[in-house]
């Protein structure tokens, strides 16, 4: 839908700098990260409902008659005159004089609801097409996100995002955001922001649980399958859900994010009386804000989607991309090993000291890797043997499915790969497709072998078989191994040794940098980190890692 009242030519350039899964304008669409920043300073200290400012109109504008408008617009796949699937997101418009007192903070709320915009709308004409490929159902498919903005002052603007989709399954999946969001930087607070003593947070959120919900912590404590405590290590990765209001601070754990789906939504609240010290005053509310009083809702349109897949692999074969590319067969979603290669040598793998780390609101990655005289990853690129081109794209001019490998000496093809069912299935074992669209992220020769990143740029709640690492024998053009999922979906990946470098993280999901068994592709050591983990590079002994919001080095020991 296009913005009646909001216009910003800067967006696309922002959109294109940023992007990436750990930035704030990443996801399944690009769609900014509620909690993955935080804001390095206050901005104000006014607690409590801060009126916004209006300035006289100008005399060709005519302001609105709220400050904010919530519009629903809605979606409709159909086949064959029977409706599939139906979905609806809230976009958010500013008055101009609001959009002019936070510009930051419109630009920002500006490219979230382009990107909700998307996202549905992929979401809807994709399950329509699923629908009838997969499935017999009577019931219609559904992807709904609602909102609403729970605080609007100098200090917070806070949305809460729920969504709520069906495509199929034993049940519907349920996910809740927050955005909590400075409204004069744009930038977004973690928790950890708010609290005024964030390493107590752990043992508190722990004792009010044990008191309460003892059968429900029990549960959480056993589904949590890392080690370590979940409340601590969801602090450290800065993936807690939240909102503060007049009232304290409201914690929010969506269905799979803590406990299993029977669990439902998990919230916990901590009250200024009972706990006075918990949130830094400058953030608290002594009032309730007058929110209705400046925010209207309205129904928007209803568009029609087409009924068709953005990843349908029938039309990624071998005739789609060059003539006679190969095509790689996709053995399961699941861990998978080849055992005809296994070793009989014991291997070696590297370790990581960590030796710097810079924390900033949010790290340029460009500007990280000129200053560090690197190159940012990105098709082509070349090594030292060997130069990489991807091409078919799924979607978007990047989404590519396919894989060219040439001597940077002599311009001869290696290889011609077709990977569209290694990136979307068919799965062999299942015979299904992804949940959402993957794609060739990097790729890198070691000796006789390719390891291709796949991943999507969504949820792990939305597509869980994803973030790969695959290794492909050259030889036979079988897949080696597919590690874990969720290992990898940053800009690249390192080889060293018997070592595979690399990261995965994302909102609401700890953010790990890993270590790889080369020959296996089973995880050998996983190092949490700040945010999610883009870009590795190698100097000498030293790893360089940009996340999000943090510059790393760590020295490498063989």
């Amino acid at each position: 839908m296009v913005k009646k009242l909001l216009s910003y030519t800067s967006v696309l350039l922002m959109t294109a700098s940023l992007v990436g899964c750990g930035s704030p304008f990443a996801g399944s669409n690009n769609t900014p990260e509620p909690q993955e920043n935080s804001a390095s300073a206050a901005t104000s200290d006014t607690a409590g409902s801060a009126e916004a400012s209006v300035a006289p109109a100008s005399e060709d504008t005519a302001p609105l008659e709220k400050d904010i408008i919530l519009t629903t617009y809605y979606y409709s796949s159909k086949k064959d005159d029977v409706e599939r699937c139906t979905g609806h997101y809230t976009d958010i418009t500013f008055s101009r004089e609001l959009e002019k007192k936070y510009p930051k903070l419109a630009e920002i709320v500006n490219i979230i609801t382009d990107n909700w915009e998307s996202s549905v709308r992929d979401t809807v004409g994709d399950f329509a097409y699923w629908y009838d490929e997969e499935y017999s159902f009577d019931i219609t498919f559904y992807n709904d996100q609602s909102i609403e903005i729970v605080r609007f002052d100098d200090r917070l603007f806070t949305i809460l995002s729920n969504d709520e989709s069906y495509g199929g399954g034993a049940h519907p999946n349920h996910s809740t955001y927050s955005y909590n969001i400075d409204p004069v930087t744009g930038m977004t607070y973690n928790l950890r922001d708010v609290l005024a003593s964030p390493s107590d947070f752990p043992a508190i959120i722990r004792t009010r649980m044990e008191k309460e919900s003892p059968e429900l912590l029990e549960e959480i404590d056993s589904f949590y399958y890392e080690d370590g405590d979940v409340f601590a290590d969801k602090l450290d990765n800065d993936t807690y859900t939240f909102t503060v209001d007049d009232k304290g601070l409201h914690i929010i754990f969506s269905p799979y994010e803590v406990a299993s789906y029977a669990a439902g939504t998990i919230e916990v609240d901590f009250s200024y009386e009972e706990y006075p010290e918990l949130v830094t005053e400058s953030f608290r509310m002594t009032a309730p804000a007058d929110l209705e009083s400046r925010i209207e809702r309205v129904d928007g349109d209803t568009t029609e989607v087409e009924a068709k897949s953005a990843y349908n692999t029938e039309e990624f074969d071998g005739e789609a991309g060059h003539e006679g590319a190969i095509e790689v067969a996709n053995p399961t979603w699941a861990y998978y090993f080849n055992d005809s290669y296994k070793r009989d040598t014991k291997s070696h793998y590297l370790t990581l000291t960590q030796t710097k780390e810079e924390r900033s609101d949010w790290l340029d990655t460009e500007v990280w890797a000129a200053n560090h005289g690197f190159a940012m990853p990105e098709f082509p690129y070349d090594d030292e043997t060997y130069h990489y081109e991807a091409y078919n794209p799924y979607m978007d001019g990047y989404m590519y499915n396919s894989l060219v490998i040439s001597s940077v000496e002599s311009g001869e093809t290696i290889i011609d790969y077709n990977l569209a069912k290694v990136c979307n299935g068919y799965d062999e074992k299942e015979n299904r497709s992804s949940d959402q669209t993957e794609f060739i992220r990097y790729a890198k020769v070691v000796d006789d072998i390719l390891y291709v990143e796949i991943s999507h740029w969504g949820y792990a709640s939305e597509g869980p078989d994803n973030a790969y690492i695959v290794a492909i024998n050259l030889n036979t053009n079988e897949v080696i191994f597919r590690s874990e999922p969720l290992r990898a979906n940053g800009y690249n990946f390192k080889v060293v040794d018997d070592t595979i470098i690399c990261g995965y993280g994302f909102t609401a999901e700890p953010d790990y940098i890993y270590l790889l068994d080369r020959y296996t592709g089973k995880m050998v050591q996983q190092i949490p980190v700040r945010s999610a983990p883009y870009v590795f590079e190698i100097v000498d002994d030293t790893l360089y890692v940009a996340t999000y919001n943090t510059a790393y080095e760590f020295t490498m020991t063989r």
